[in-house]
């Protein structure tokens, strides 16, 4: 099962869960408060919503942009974080995962192995 998280638009979280390649669950959050303050509940409540617990993960992915400075920097580094805690592989993404990528993801069995870097656009936001 993989967990992706997305924040390169500014005031916007997207959480995706893959629990195998045809089935998703999705959850876009817009935030008022911010990314860094909404990011870590709306994670735990996704999960919970989809019975999920961050055991059950198998591996995360992430956005690293380009997009907004403060929201690459807070859902990365929330990924890479949760994939060293967890002994994940962690992935990146622009758009959206292929089914090929999702699915070759889904059949490893990996451990964490190094991090995501964040690509920042060269506009301000």
């Amino acid at each position: 099962m993989l967990l992706s998280i997305d924040t390169s638009q500014p005031n916007l979280i997207k959480l995706c869960l893959y629990k195998d390649k045809d089935e998703k669950s999705i959850h876009q959050m817009p935030t008022d408060k911010g990314q860094l303050e909404d990011l870590l509940p709306a994670i735990d409540r996704f999960l919970e919503e989809n019975n999920v617990s961050l055991q059950d993960l198998t591996a995360l992915a992430t956005n690293p942009g380009p997009g907004a400075y403060t929201g690459l920097r807070i859902g990365v580094t929330t990924a890479n974080i949760l994939a060293w805690s967890l002994d994940l592989p962690i992935y990146h993404f622009e758009n959206e995962l292929s089914t090929v990528d999702l699915h070759k993801i889904l059949q490893t069995k990996q451990k964490f192995s190094k991090f995501v870097s964040p690509k920042y656009s060269n506009t301000l936001s």
